[in-house]
C-alpha cells in the first residue's frame, strides 16, 4: 500500500481488521496519530464486479454526508487494486449488532 496517506499524510502503521469475498479491509496510522479504515479491493482481469462496486460505493459515499453513513477521505488506484480511505469508527461492528 505504498503511496496511500490520510489526508496527506504517509502511513507508517497497518494491520488487518476484516476480510470479506472482494477486499481486506486494514486500520491504518500515521506518525501524527491519525486514523482511517483502508478497504482494498483486488482489480480482476476475469471478473470486473468487486471493481466495479468499489468504485460505485465511492462515487455513492462521495454524495453523501450523514451521521449514519461511513465518510469517505480519499480513494487511490493502482495497478492491480483499488483503495477506499474511510473514516475509522472504534467500537462495535455492524455484524455484531445485527
Amino acid at each position: 500500500m505504498e503511496g496511500l496517506s490520510i489526508n496527506g499524510e504517509q502511513i507508517i502503521k497497518q494491520k488487518v481488521i476484516g476480510e470479506g469475498n472482494f477486499s481486506q479491509v486494514f486500520l491504518a496510522e500515521t506518525k501524527t496519530g491519525k486514523v482511517a479504515a483502508i478497504k482494498k479491493v483486488k482489480k480482476s482481469v476475469k471478473d470486473k464486479t468487486a471493481y466495479e462496486l468499489a468504485k460505485k460505493e465511492a462515487t455513492i459515499l462521495t454524495g453523501l454526508h450523514s451521521p449514519h453513513v461511513l465518510e469517505l477521505l480519499d480513494t487511490y488506484e493502482e495497478h492491480n487494486y483499488f483503495y477506499l480511505i474511510e473514516k475509522f469508527y472504534k467500537g462495535q461492528t455492524l455484524e455484531s449488532i445485527l
